[in-house]
């Protein structure tokens, strides 16, 4: 299996050409169709999208709660969620493939649906930093959502990093101040 993974060119997202017209890639674990990964129509999505529109304009932005997300992806089918990976370009593809090898090898919970990366990302242009973003069935369930978090983390050590989350380095942040 991770023969196949490591011959794909998309192995090694440095290598993309700028100039191929390849905007991201994607790995979805294995049994899945691409439907479960975008379970909704571009259409779908532009109502829900309206509707959350109209009701923060309505209601500001206070009654955005994690309530009316949940409520807003169940009514549209859209629980699909994603923990967003940071690296620096240097570590990119030994990270990319650490995820996926961890996807296709069954390391990464069931929860886990697919790992994408952008490349040629016009928004990320001149950024020394790279996102994937590990792809989740069900936002909605906590313990799935932190479960592939802890799984994240462990497949981000196993690459040979050393990691730093949000709020640990918020934490640092705040004792360095205050000393």
């Amino acid at each position: 299996m991770h023969g196949s993974f490591d011959s794909w060119a998309g192995a090694f997202p440095s290598l993309v050409a700028a100039d191929s017209g390849i905007r991201s890639l994607k790995v979805i674990k294995p049994g899945l169709t691409p439907n479960h990964v975008k379970p909704v129509s571009d259409e779908e999505m532009d109502r829900m999208t309206e509707e959350f529109g109209k009701l923060r304009a309505e209601e500001g932005d206070g009654h955005v709660t994690r309530e009316l997300m949940f409520r807003l992806g169940k009514k549209y089918g859209l629980t699909t969620g994603k923990w967003m990976v940071m690296v620096g370009r240097f570590n990119s593809d030994k990270v990319w493939q650490r995820l996926c090898k961890d996807l296709l090898g069954g390391a990464l919970p069931a929860g886990v649906i697919c790992v994408r990366m952008d490349v040629n990302d016009e928004r990320s242009k001149g950024s020394e930093s790279v996102r994937m973003n590990v792809m989740t069935g069900d936002f909605t369930n906590r313990e799935e959502v932190f479960e592939a978090e802890r799984a994240i983390i462990k497949s981000m050590e196993k690459a040979g990093l050393d990691i730093k989350t949000s709020l640990e380095m918020l934490k640092y942040k705040v004792r360095t101040v205050e000393n």
